[in-house]
């Protein structure tokens, strides 16, 4: 992989949760509770009729959020796609964070991947 042939548009990450079955990680990451046990300070999250979700409520296709890192940057954006224990998929600025799980024998299996990097 050098600079000039790597697709600079996109990255993605592989992670394994060992001991950890795939329902605990997508709750992580599909909840406003999951998402502030590990790296957001704060974050809202509104349904389509603009009614606000609870921090232990699933995220669905449509809803709107904005968060804060514990750093103070902040970021708002829409839920694209959700599939209960398998996806989330969220816009992020102008691009699109895909986080796919998948139960493995002993482990849970995560790829995050940010596309259209500009």
């Amino acid at each position: 992989m050098t600079g000039e042939n790597y697709d600079w548009t996109k990255f993605e990450i592989n992670y394994f949760y060992p001991g950890i079955c795939v329902d605990q990680v997508f709750e992580a990451w599909s909840t406003c509770r999951g998402l502030k046990s590990f790296f957001i300070e704060s974050i809202d999250v509104f349904d389509s009729h603009h009614k606000k979700r609870n921090d232990r409520d699933s995220f669905q296709e449509g809803d709107k959020y904005s968060w804060k890192w514990r750093h103070g940057f902040a970021i708002s954006g829409s839920i694209k796609k959700v599939v209960k224990n398998e996806r989330v998929q969220l816009s992020f600025g102008y691009m699109t964070v895909t986080v796919q799980m998948k139960q493995l024998e002993n482990a849970t299996w995560l790829q995050l991947k940010q596309t259209d990097i500009k």
